[in-house]
């Protein structure tokens, strides 16, 4: 048995579930596509505003305006690709597993490590401080 669900928390319609049984009763193995439809050859053909191998990738386009391919033409800021479904994380942050979310290092925080919270400044520092003593110089 497959346990399926949608990332980002959300729900997988009845339509969608009853997709998933008849293909896993298919003998020729189909791709799971979240946001959209799968077709012959294990490929799937994203909803409107998806990207990605499964359209797990939601697209952040700035415009509506997009490329022949569907590509977009211009990305919101913090997103780059060409279809603007992968995020910049910014100040050596990482994305995490593919959920267009970044893991920030410290002091950094925010959806893309771009969010200096004084109360992080002093924590991180302050710990620092503890660990390896005051930071400074010492002149004799």
């Amino acid at each position: 048995r497959h346990r399926y669900s949608q990332q980002g928390g959300g729900h997988i319609t009845r339509q969608k579930l009853q997709q998933f049984q008849r293909e896993e009763n298919d003998p020729e193995p189909k791709i799971i596509c979240v946001h959209g439809t799968s077709v012959a050859g294990g490929r799937c053909i994203c909803d409107q505003g998806w990207a990605g191998t499964n359209c797990q990738r939601e697209m952040h386009c700035a415009t509506f305006e997009r490329n022949q391919n569907g590509s977009c033409s211009i990305c919101q800021s913090n997103f780059q690709g060409e279809h603007c479904e992968y995020i910049e994380c910014q100040n050596g942050g990482e994305e995490l597993n593919e959920t267009q979310s970044c893991n920030c290092p410290k002091p950094y925080s925010g959806r893309f490590c771009d969010e200096l919270l004084t109360r992080n400044v002093y924590y991180y520092y302050n710990s620092k401080v503890a660990t390896i003593g005051p930071l400074g110089l010492l002149s004799v």
